[in-house]
Order: structure tokens, then C-alpha cells, then sequence
């Protein structure tokens, strides 16, 4: 990836996606910078998107949440899912990590990282 993405409502995550083949495993890692370049604390919820029909999921989701010593986290278990947020992005300098596995079952298809912010008048970058 090597330009921001600005979102507010639910947006793929433009260059953290990878192709998937049916019947596989796979693990993943994301290590993400993340900056509030407006006004305001907006919530950040990460999700994915991916082949359904059976596949499972499972991913922990770790970050700043408000400041950079106080660390949130959430498990994420299901495609589409924004549950859990990491609060008051308020720094320039927000950090993230996530990791996980997927497993495809019959379907292949493009795994794709997604983030939405609870605030969209305050929407992160």
C-alpha cells in the first residue's frame, strides 16, 4: 500500500487484499499506521470480506485506543463483522496489528481488509 485511504462508512482497504483458492488455509498479518487527519476522535471497526459458503475466520485485532500506552483489542469470527473498535483516534501516530486465519471451504475468492469509522463525520485516514 503506499497512499492513504480515507473512509467513513465501510470501505475496502485499497492493495490489502489477496487472492484464495477453494479448500485452503491460509494466515495472514496486517501491520497498519493509521492517522485521524481531521478534527474529532472517530472509533475504527476492521472487518473483512472474503469467499462465504462455510469458510471460517478467525482474527485478533490489536491497536492504540486513545493513546499510545493504552493498547484495546478485539476477535473478529465472522465475514463482514465490524464488532468491536479501537476509541479516540486522536494522534497522528495510531497503530495496528492484525492477525489470523482463513480457511476457504468449496469457494475461492478475494480476501479483502475493510475498516469503517463509528463517526463519519470524523472519518479517519
Amino acid at each position: 500500500m503506499t497512499a492513504d485511504v480515507p473512509f467513513g462508512s465501510a470501505t475496502n482497504i485499497t492493495g490489502l487484499s489477496f487472492a484464495l483458492g477453494a479448500n485452503e488455509t491460509y494466515t495472514f498479518e496486517f501491520n497498519l499506521k493509521v492517522e485521524n487527519g481531521l478534527s474529532g476522535t472517530p472509533s475504527i471497526n476492521y472487518g473483512f470480506s472474503g469467499p462465504g459458503g462455510g469458510s471460517t475466520l478467525v482474527a485478533i485485532v490489536t491497536g492504540n485506543s486513545g493513546s499510545l500506552s493504552t493498547i484495546g483489542s478485539y476477535v473478529l469470527t465472522s465475514l463482514g463483522s465490524f464488532t468491536g473498535n479501537l476509541n479516540n483516534l486522536s494522534s497522528a501516530n495510531n497503530w495496528v496489528y492484525i492477525r489470523g486465519t482463513f480457511q476457504t471451504s468449496t469457494s475461492a475468492g478475494t480476501f479483502q481488509l475493510r475498516a469503517q469509522t463509528t463517526d463519519v463525520s470524523n472519518a479517519g485516514e
